[in-house]
């Protein structure tokens, strides 16, 4: 896990030529991804209700994320929220299990 996960939850059939220029301009510092609506567990494990929904994954032991609003989805705010998780490590802490050993 070098790079940050990011998905589209998307109901198009074809990806959209601003999320393919994206793809290309993070290919080496990000890891991007296209969820179609067929796709109905993903969609309920990360509580997606609308789409297109753009989520950044932060916690995927959770199935949490930080979401970016794609109301307006203008390339220059979309690589400004990006840039945050493209230079920076994935934050993921792996839970500790507890084991009760008896003899």
């Amino acid at each position: 896990p070098e790079k940050n996960k990011v998905l589209l939850f998307t109901d198009r059939k074809n990806t959209a030529p601003l999320m393919k220029s994206i793809s290309k301009t993070y290919k080496d510092k990000l890891t991007i991804g296209e969820v179609k609506k067929s796709e109905t567990e993903l969609y309920e494990k990360y509580g997606i209700t609308e789409v297109p929904t753009l989520m950044v994954i932060t916690d995927p032991y959770e199935y949490k994320g930080e979401v970016y609003d794609t109301k307006e989805m203008k390339i220059d705010q979309l690589k400004k929220f990006l840039s945050n998780f493209a230079y920076s490590a994935p934050k993921i802490e792996k839970k500790l299990e507890l084991i009760n050993l008896t003899y």
